[in-house]
């Protein structure tokens, strides 16, 4: 039996600034100034993450789609956490 890895969510934690994409729920940001542009594309609807590489980075990028299409992608770096849980590929097909 085969599994492959669901991702949950995306947080990007930084000094002063922390924004969270969790899949079911709308983005939340809380910035120390309160000064940040949002618009409002709804809930997240799922969250993707692929590897990147070239001869210059390795790393990984999250795309976030919300449920009016719209996609936001996250590069890792400092404060990137995620999260997510393991499927089986036969629970896939139900």
């Amino acid at each position: 039996m085969s599994k492959y890895w669901v991702q949950d969510s995306v947080e990007i934690e930084n000094p002063y600034r922390h924004r969270g994409y969790f899949v079911g729920k709308e983005p939340i940001f809380n910035v120390q100034n309160d000064a940040y542009g949002y618009v409002g594309h709804g809930k997240v609807v799922k969250i993707e993450e692929r590897s990147i590489g070239d001869m210059e980075a390795v790393g990984s990028v999250s795309s976030i789609t919300f449920e009016d299409g719209a996609v936001t992608e996250v590069q890792s770096g400092p404060g990137y956490i995620t999260s997510g849980h393991w499927e089986d590929e036969d629970d896939a097909r139900d």
